[in-house]
Formats: C-alpha cells, structure tokens, sequence
C-alpha cells in the first residue's frame, strides 16, 4: 500500500505531496504549484493510480476540514476500483483563525510599539476586514428569482410576479444592525442619488423600480443568514437579459459571469421553461467560466431550482420530481456544464414561513405533502447539490432540534441553499481575506523587528557600533554607485511586459470572429419572409452586442492582468536591487537587511499600485477609470470605436420585395465590424505597448521615493549608534519591547503557516 502524505494551506495556497517519504518526480502531475486543492483535487485519484500504477493508497491529509471532505468526496466519486483508507491532521479552521486575527490586531493597537497603532496599518487592516463578497442572483423571467431573494431575507422587498418586475441592479449589502428594517438610496445612470428612504417598503421598491430615472438601487440591513458566513455580503439582484432599461445591466451581469473567483452566482432556473435563447446565451457564458478552473469554479454557480412546491400528485406521479431535476441535468450537462450543483427549492413557502404565514397557501399544502411524500423533502436531494457530509450532519442536526414548521422550512430546501453559498465563502473567501489580513501589517511588523535587533546587538556588543558604520557607509556607496543604479534600470527596461499579453489579444480577437462567424451559419438562412428576417436581425443585434460586451471584459482582464504582471516584476527587481546592497557581515548578530527596512513601504506601494487601477465610488456600484492609468485609453477602441457604433440592424425594407437575402444583410453588418475589429486589436497593441513604457516610469519614480525612504532609515540607524548610553530602565523597556514584538511576528506567523 503507497502512504500519500499531502498538506495543503488555504491560506498561502501551497501544498506538498510526499509518496512513501518520496517527494514526486519533476514532470508528475502532483507538482500542483500555487493551485488551489479544488483546481486539481477530482484529478487525484487517478494521478496517483496512472503515475503509480496502483490502487491501494493511505492519504495522510494535513489541513482544514473543508479541504479534507473534498480529498474524500475525490475519491468516492472516482469510478474505478481503488483501496483507499485515511488519515487526518486537523489544522485550525478559518473561523478559529479569523477570530485569531482580530485578537491579534486588537493586541498590537494596544501594545507598546507606537508605530504599530499608525492610521495607514488600521485602515488597510480595517479596509481587509469589511471586505464585501457578492452573491449575484440572475434569471430569466418567471423563474421566482424574487421570491428566492425575499425568502433569503425573510421579508418581502423585491416586487415580486410574472411580469418584468427588475429593471433595476439592487444592491442589498449586509449590515451589523439586529433590526429588521432596511434602508434604500436609488441612484440614476450618472451615478447620482435620486432619493433616500429610511425605512423602505415593498411598495416603495415597486415604485423606484417604475421609475425610469433610476438605474441603481442600494439596501442595507440585516440579512438573517449571513451570520454563519463570517463575511459581510451583498445580494445583487440583475434584471433579466431581456429586461434592462440600462446598457450597463447586461454588461455587469456578463462581467460578473465570467468573473472566476470574485463572487458566487445563484443561477435561478424554471424546470418548465429550460432552453429558452436567453438562458441558453448565459449558460454558454457559464460554461467558458466553469471550464477556466476545477472545483471552485463549478462550486461557484449554485443552480437553483425553483417552484418545485408545483408538483401535485393527483395528477403527476411522485417520479416526476426526480425527472424533472435529472432533466435540468441532461440540459446544463448538455452545454458543457459538467458536475452542476443542482438545488430543488421552494422559495415562496420558505417566504411565507419566514414571514409568518403559515396558515395560508402555499405553506399548509406543501406542509401536507412533506408529510405524505418524502420526494418532497428538497434537503435529501444530495446527489445533484453535492454537499459534502459535514454539512449534510449540520442540516440534520438541525432537523433534530426543529420544530414541526421549521422542518418544514428545511424541506423547502432554502436551508441547503444558505449552507452551500456559507460553505463557499468558507473555502475561498475566508482563507484570502484572512491572508490579506495577516499581510496588511507583517510587513510593517518585520521593518520595526529588524531595527529593534540591531538596537539590541548594539547595546549588547561595542563592536558593533563600529561594524554599524562600515555597513552604513558601504550600504550608500552601493546606492550612490551609478553602476548599480543603471543595472537597476537596465534589469527593469529589458523585462518583457508585452508578449504574452499580445499573444492572449490575438487568441481574444480570433475567439470573437469565430463566434461571429457562428452567428452568421446560424442567421444567414439565405432568402427569408420579411418577418423572418426581422427576428433574424434582432438575434443577430443581440448576439453580436453580447460578443462585444465579452471582448471588451476579456481585454480589460488581459490588460489588467498584464498591469500587475509588470509590479510585480518591477518590484521583484527592485527586491533583489535592494538585497545586492547588504555586506555580508561575518557577525551574524549584526547585518543590515535594506530590504526589510523598507518592507512596509515597498507592501505600501504594492498595494497602492494594485488599485490604481480602477476607483469605486461608494456611492453606488459605479466603477472609473483612473485618469493616467494603465486603462487610460485602452477601452476607448472597444466602447467608442465598436459598441457605440454598432448598435442595431435593420432590415433593408422595399415595398417591392417580399422576401430578404439574410446572407447580404448580415454580410453588410460584419463586413465593417470585422474590419473595426482588426483597427481595435492594433490599436490596443500599440497602447500596451504604450502603456507599459509609461508604468515603467512611473514605478521607477516611485522606487526613488523609497531610496529616500531608505536613506532616512539608515540616518536612524546612525542615531541608534549612541543607544549604548541608555539608562538601565529604559534598556529593560526596549528589551520588553523587543521580545513582545517577537511573540506577535511568531503568533501572526503561525496563523497562516502550517
């Protein structure tokens, strides 16, 4: 039997796998690097029996226990035959870890070192702390989309009916508050506010959702369940594709689609209505999504299911709600959609048992057949959501201490649902915000220990001082060395910024004109009626807007992704820069480190240009571009040169003719936008080009602030030389400081490391 040992850290993603001691060879593919366990996880089973050729394992697994029920649900789904046993090595789970991290935070505000209570440390570690995780809500029409989202509200806000009823973005951000109300502000396209309510009612969302002025809609209150997620969430509700007064709506809602990692989708669907164009059109988008990453990503969408408290056995058989879910199967599988998270939900009777009308329908019937028919208990139904056994234990345990109406709360499936999107937050979110946490004062932590060691080494040893100053002084012939500072700027120009991203712009733009040449094999039909031909260009102009909208997403993902390429680079240049400058000292007691002096200015500028490139608005959901940033002109081409100017397709009408040659129509409509296409992927090469020279400059600047920086630390350094003159109280009180700040960098150290 082969001994697998993996452990796997959430938190610094990283993972080491050992086979019987033996770490695995160069080209296997248990070299994971800095993947996340659920990008190659479903993969192991069979790694490990190819490379192996084997099939009896112990797994040693060290990690979270979220981490360790996917290794296990790996290899209960794998397919061949395998003699698998475990073993576990339980590490702290995010909510311990979290709670770790704030009693630390609160420590150092209190502690004796000054210069950790500095207002820029709070406001990162705070800025980390309230960061907002969204849960999108997206729909066709008629698929109870808002009565989904007042049940998980546990009041009515959303208009809710058959009609067109969202043709707003609403925003329902979670507060701190225990009150059930909720306050709104309606803003217009511009971003403006149009009205504030205090309390805001069901009919006042119906009357700002009427009014065409408003394009925005901002909640705040309590959503009840958010409190076992452990982060503040936003529930946003997208109008339909078909039902947005707002360009923008269907933008944000296909940016969010394809964002892979940055929000959690609840795909609400209609087991009566499956395939219609629209829906078909999201769930392309979904699969391109889905197939950028393993797990998470698939975790990512929770298929909701909604209006299964129809059924009525005096005319279907109890068959049929299994049919129906394997059906929505068959069709997502259908659009590559591999493995979905399928949850069957009646949202409108948990609505009602949460608002307390449990004496009216739809609640009484539906408690009726729970009774009568356990098909009906939408909880058990673990074969299309997936959930893994620690959160199935949970929702039994729940159903152990429920009363007869909260049982019936957890057969409407609702509960299964706010445990997934909890059990996703956990796995992906909580583990970044945690590291980001640690990050936003280890660095300023590591810069103060370093000068309190060498104080330390002065105060304990005489010769020190005199090696203090050889360092001092070789360390500023080395930054005044004009040797030095052009191998510095030479490293930065000759480091290439351009290729890959002009290869993914190539690969983007050749994706978009094969899609368009799909659009066309599907509408060029040749000679069509009129009205035929009308429908086609509709679907024509609809389809090539979506394709638009996507390039215009994917390139700003390719420039934005190529900008924090080149600072990273840069600054990992300038990293080594600053190392080359250290004289290796034969006293281990004393070496001056340059690059942790400024460590916490070097986090500072890492962090300030990683948000330098887009600004939000608070106001609102509103999002800018940075004047004289990297995207100054980048979305230019695509918004001005192609999205504006290609906003219909009318059919050439002639009193004389009654049929349409869709083939010329729809050649006279691409012919052009192909050739703007090709005008907007060379100009966006160029301003890449462009663009990256002038980053360059500016991070160059910007790293000559922090030579100043540098310079005022080695003048500090300098004063610290007459510290052998200190009393011996205030020696004991750095010393005590000194072995304080040791404990916290050991403490904030073993949050994140295992």
């Amino acid at each position: 039997m082969r001994k697998v040992s993996i452990k796997y850290n959430p938190y610094l993603v990283t993972t080491e796998v050992t086979i019987d001691g033996q770490l695995p060879k160069p080209n296997s593919q248990l070299k994971v690097g800095n993947f996340r366990l659920q990008d190659w996880v479903d993969d192991l089973p069979k790694i490990l029996c190819d490379e192996y050729r084997d099939s009896n394992f112990e797994i040693m697994f060290i990690g979270t226990q979220a981490d360790f029920d996917d290794v296990k649900a790996a290899f209960a789904s794998f397919k061949k035959p395998i003699n698998i046993s475990f073993k576990f090595e339980k590490k702290a789970d995010v909510p311990d870890v979290e709670k770790d991290v704030k009693s630390i935070f609160e420590e150092i505000q209190h502690g004796p070192v000054e210069s950790l209570r500095d207002p820029k440390i709070i406001q990162t570690f705070e800025k980390a702390e309230n960061t907002l995780f969204d849960i999108n809500v997206v729909a066709t029409m008629s698929a109870g989309k808002s009565t989904l989202i007042n049940a998980l509200l546990g009041q009515q806000l959303m208009p809710a009916a058959n009609l067109p009823t969202t043709a707003t973005i609403v925003r329902i951000i979670d507060t701190d508050t225990e009150s059930k109300k909720f306050s709104a502000v309606a803003f217009d396209k511009s971003n403006n506010i149009v009205e504030k309510i205090d309390t805001v009612t069901l009919d006042d969302m119906k009357r700002l959702n009427a009014n065409s002025k408003v394009s925005i809609i901002e909640l705040k209150g309590k959503i009840p369940f958010v409190a076992s997620s452990g982060m503040k969430l936003v529930l946003v509700d997208t109008p339909g594709p078909n039902n947005s007064r707002d360009e923008r709506h269907r933008e944000m809602t296909i940016r969010m689609l394809k964002n892979s990692d940055k929000s959690l989708v609840l795909y609400v669907m209609n087991a009566q209505q499956l395939g219609v164009d629209d829906e078909k059109k999201f769930l392309d988008i979904v699969c391109e999504s889905m197939g950028k990453k393993g797990k998470q990503s698939r975790e990512r969408y929770i298929f909701v299911v909604n209006k299964m408290d129809d059924f009525d056995f005096e005319d279907q058989d109890v068959s049929d709600v299994e049919k129906a879910l394997d059906d929505v199967k068959k069709n997502l599988e259908g659009r590559r959609i591999l493995d979905p998270n399928i949850f069957p939900v009646s949202s409108r009777v948990a609505l009602h048992k949460r608002i307390g009308r449990t004496d009216k329908s739809p609640f009484p019937d539906f408690r009726d057949k729970t009774k009568e028919y356990s098909v009906m208990h939408f909880e058990n139904y673990y074969r299309y959501s997936h959930l893994p056994q620690i959160v199935r234990s949970r929702i039994d345990k729940m159903k152990e201490i429920a009363t007869d109406d909260e049982l019936v709360e957890i057969h409407t499936g609702i509960v299964s649902v706010e445990q997934a999107i909890c059990l996703y937050i956990n796995k992906y979110a909580r583990t970044m915000k945690i590291r980001d946490l640690v990050e936003s004062f280890n660095a300023k932590l590591k810069e103060i220990a370093v000068n309190a060691h060498l104080e330390e080494a002065i105060r304990t040893d005489k010769k020190a001082k005199i090696e203090l100053e050889k360092q001092i002084d070789e360390i500023r012939k080395n930054i005044s060395s004009a040797k030095n500072a052009h191998s510095l700027s030479e490293a930065i120009s000759k480091m290439d910024f351009t290729t890959k991203p002009e290869e993914a712009l190539e690969n983007c733009f050749r994706k978009i004109l094969g899609k368009i040449d799909r659009i066309l094999a599907e509408n060029a039909t040749g000679r069509v009626t009129k009205d035929e031909a009308d429908k086609l260009c509709k679907n024509i102009d609809k389809s090539s807007k979506d394709l638009l909208i996507q390039l215009k997403i994917e390139v700003e993902d390719i420039f934005k992704e190529s900008y924090e390429q080149t600072v990273d680079n840069v600054l990992r240049g300038y990293e080594k820069y600053l190392s080359a400058l250290n004289l290796q000292s034969n006293r281990s007691s004393l070496n001056i480190d340059a690059l942790s002096l400024v460590s916490g200015s070097l986090a500072d500028l890492s962090q300030i240009m990683r948000e330098n490139t887009t600004v939000e608005i608070e106001q609102g959901i509103k999002t800018e571009t940075v004047e004289g940033g990297f995207f100054r002109k980048t979305m230019h081409y695509l918004t001005l040169g192609l999205i504006n100017k290609y906003k219909s397709i009318r059919v050439p009408y002639d009193k004389f003719v009654d049929y349409v040659d869709m083939q010329a129509v729809s050649d006279d409509y691409f012919t052009p936008l192909r050739e703007e296409l090709k005008k907007a992927g060379d100009n966006l090469k160029k301003e890449l080009k462009e663009a990256s020279y002038r980053l360059r400059e500016d991070l160059q600047k910007e790293l000559k602030k922090i030579d100043e920086i540098l310079e005022k630390k080695l003048k500090a350094l300098e004063e610290t030389k007459n510290i052998q003159q200190l009393t011996s109280v205030e020696i004991e009180f750095k010393e005590r400081n000194l072995r304080w700040l040791e404990n916290i960098q050991e403490r904030i150290n073993n949050l994140v490391k295992f």
